[in-house]
């Protein structure tokens, strides 16, 4: 049977994914200040697609908290307060461990070398210091671990929450002996998913997180607020020591 031609809706949708994909890099590799837009018509030209796209993928960043719309400006991105982070890592603490937990049960021959191969990579990225490559190992990683849990839903909602985030990741992996650390705690994650150990590969991803939640907490408190000028929402004594 004949397949029907993709209609001029589809093709929209479709192409505002791609669009979405690009505005979401761009966001995600570069500090912004208050004072800078997106404007439509200029990631139209720069991207080489029509305002339809643009617009659509703007609209989904604004759904999901990334933007927002200025009247007469353009979409401006929105800083993450300290509670903001805190409320962030704390969902993504429950999942991962969720997660890991699931794919220690689930854990194949294959998928153990795999992962094994995985950590290897990080742990070169890291004797090198590269950068690039670290991050390509570690969005490896987790993509691998959610791949063996096999939940669709749980792996969109920790993208979702990691695509709000990963605008400070830059700032968070520049750290001196950053990559060293973060191999020594992965590396166990890894460990006890491929032995079996759903309890002890959540133990170690939750350290791993709680560990990262607190740095980029301080990151955004010492350099980002002040950079930015950004007035944070009153937090809590526990988030204030967090941020330390």
């Amino acid at each position: 049977m004949t397949q029907p031609e993709p209609t001029a809706a589809m093709t929209a949708t479709d192409l505002a994914g791609q669009v979405y994909t690009r505005i979401l890099g761009i966001l995600s590799n570069r500090i912004w200040t208050g004072a800078e837009t997106l404007n439509d018509v200029t990631l139209a030209q720069s991207l080489g697609v029509s305002r339809t796209p643009v617009r659509l993928a703007l609209a989904k960043l604004a759904n999901e908290g990334l933007v927002r719309k200025m009247p007469g400006k353009g979409w401006v991105p929105i800083a993450l307060t300290l509670k903001d982070i805190r409320d962030i890592f704390e969902i993504k603490e429950a999942l991962e461990a969720q997660a890991v937990r699931r794919a220690a049960e689930l854990i194949t021959p294959a998928a153990a070398e795999e992962l094994r191969g995985v950590v290897q990579q990080m742990h070169e990225a890291e004797s090198r210091c590269d950068l690039r490559r670290w991050i390509q190992a570690d969005d490896s990683f987790y993509q691998l671990l959610f791949k063996i849990d096999g939940n669709e839903r749980l792996t969109h909602t920790i993208e979702l929450l990691d695509s709000q985030w990963y605008r400070y990741r830059m700032g968070y992996l520049a750290q001196e002996n950053c990559l060293g650390v973060l191999y020594e705690e992965h590396r166990p994650i890894a460990e006890a998913v491929i032995a079996g150990d759903g309890d002890g590969a959540s133990a170690a991803i939750i350290q791993h997180l709680t560990h990262v939640r607190n740095q980029i907490l301080k990151i955004t408190r010492d350099v980002l607020m002040l950079f930015l000028g950004i007035a944070d929402a009153p937090v809590d004594a526990r988030i204030a020591r967090e941020a330390r």
